[in-house]
């Protein structure tokens, strides 16, 4: 084959090739328009599935690539917040908890998710507006009176921390809240309540180091 006959199939194997990857570009760009919006919640589900199971890396990566697919969803990135607070990158899971904000100001779990990792940082303050915001969205998720209640006792602020229990208690009674409750009302010299809340949280039997850890913010 002359030097002039390779330079034509080169030219048409480049050619090929290019209308090859031209193709595929729009066939995947097909493909995320149509199934992008989908496969974003498969992952975001699959990374609680995660965060439930305490795997928190792979909760992150599974949150990232839903992100990927689908980056106006606050939910998604409250939920990277979360899984980067587990994994102690509270930096990173504040700027997080933010965008989710930024992208809807009503997420809850975002204010939720936003404490947790102020708290960690010990801005018990701070997290406590975070989830008094949280509360104002959803007053009826337990879990953040609890939180409010562990940041309100790490700040001394035993009466208050008493109250976000006692609501955490009559919306869903946990064991986090019977031993915040308790560590609060002994700090306050209620030593007799104190232990009735430490019976209580036993009941519950499972890990209580856990809880205490959770507690203290460790």
């Amino acid at each position: 084959m002359s030097d002039k006959s390779k330079k034509i199939t080169t030219k048409k194997s480049f050619k090929f090739l290019r209308a090859v990857l031209l193709l595929s570009v729009v066939f995947y760009v097909a493909f995320i328009n149509k199934y992008g919006s989908k496969l974003a919640i498969y992952y975001n589900n699959k990374g609680m599935t995660y965060v439930n199971s305490g795997d928190y890396n792979k909760a992150f990566s599974a949150f990232e690539k839903s992100i990927k697919l689908d980056s106006s969803s606050a939910i998604t990135y409250s939920n990277k917040g979360l899984a980067l607070s587990y994994l102690n990158h509270n930096e990173d899971a504040l700027a997080a908890c933010d965008k989710a904000i930024e992208l809807d100001p009503a997420c809850a779990s975002a204010y939720n998710n936003k404490g947790g990792s102020l708290s960690r940082l010990g801005r018990y303050e701070e997290a406590v507006e975070a989830y008094d915001k949280s509360i104002e969205l959803n007053p009826n998720d337990a879990s953040t009176h609890c939180n409010k209640g562990i940041a309100l006792t790490n700040s001394e602020r035993h009466e208050e921390a008493i109250e976000a229990y006692d609501k955490a208690i009559e919306l869903n009674p946990n064991k986090t809240a019977h031993y915040g409750r308790a560590i609060s009302l002994g700090e306050l010299g209620r030593t007799e309540e104190a232990e009735i809340a430490i019976n209580k949280a036993e009941e519950f039997g499972g890990d209580d180091v856990n809880v205490v850890r959770k507690i203290k913010g460790l």
